[in-house]
Order: structure tokens, then C-alpha cells, then sequence
């Protein structure tokens, strides 16, 4: 297969894609592209998002995610976008309960080491 590069703008398929991954280098303006869409909410898991201005909540356990998704539910999803500020240290927060979860299953009754690396698919 041959590759041709476009020599004019390519029309949308869809208005809006349901998900969208941002992903680059720190300090590149992530956040602050988020901060800019209408009516988004920042979900900011590390604390970054401090220099914008911007509809954000600051989550940092579990028991914050529940708690937001409560609040969302009762709100009836009052957000065009909500953005996930970041993955990375989302999965960091979510960790503990899925090597606990896993735990309390007849295959990880025994396992003490990172769920990342539990056997056979698990983490």
C-alpha cells in the first residue's frame, strides 16, 4: 500500500467523537485545550490543572471517582465533555483496589506483588 498525501482538507466524518486520547510530551498545552472546550469538565488526578481557568474538579482516590460519579449522575451529566487529566495517574489511583479486587478471587487469594504483573492476564 502507498501512501498519498493530501493536498486539501479532508471533510468530517462525525461531528464529535465519543473519545478522543491527547497524547504528547509534558508542557505542551494539553490542559489547556481542554480548559478551552465549551462546557468541559477536567477531571485533574495530579493537581496540574492550577493555571487555568477552566470548570475542574481535583480527584486523587477512589472514593473521589465514586463520589463524582455520584454527583454527575445526580446532575444528569451536565457536560458536553468531561476530560480525564490524566490516565496515567488515574490507573496509579485505581491500582490498589484492582490488586484487592483480584485478591478476593480463588486466583489471586494468594498474590502479594503489583497487579500490574499478576499472571495470566489479571493486572
Amino acid at each position: 500500500m502507498s501512501v498519498t498525501l493530501p493536498t486539501e482538507k479532508i471533510p468530517a466524518k462525525l461531528q464529535n467523537p465519543k473519545r478522543l486520547i491527547i497524547f504528547s510530551k509534558p508542557k505542551r498545552g494539553k490542559t489547556t485545550a481542554l480548559a478551552a472546550l465549551d462546557n468541559c469538565l477536567i477531571v485533574d488526578t495530579e493537581n496540574g490543572s492550577n493555571y487555568v481557568e477552566a470548570l475542574k474538579v481535583q480527584i486523587s482516590t477512589i472514593q473521589d471517582i465514586n463520589d463524582l460519579c455520584k454527583e454527575l449522575k445526580a446532575a444528569r451529566y451536565p457536560y458536553k465533555f468531561i476530560a480525564l487529566d490524566t490516565i496515567t495517574m488515574l490507573e496509579d489511583v485505581c491500582k490498589p483496589l484492582a490488586l484487592k479486587l483480584y485478591q478476593a478471587t480463588p486466583a489471586g487469594a494468594n498474590y502479594t506483588g503489583d497487579i500490574i504483573n499478576a499472571a495470566n492476564g489479571a493486572g
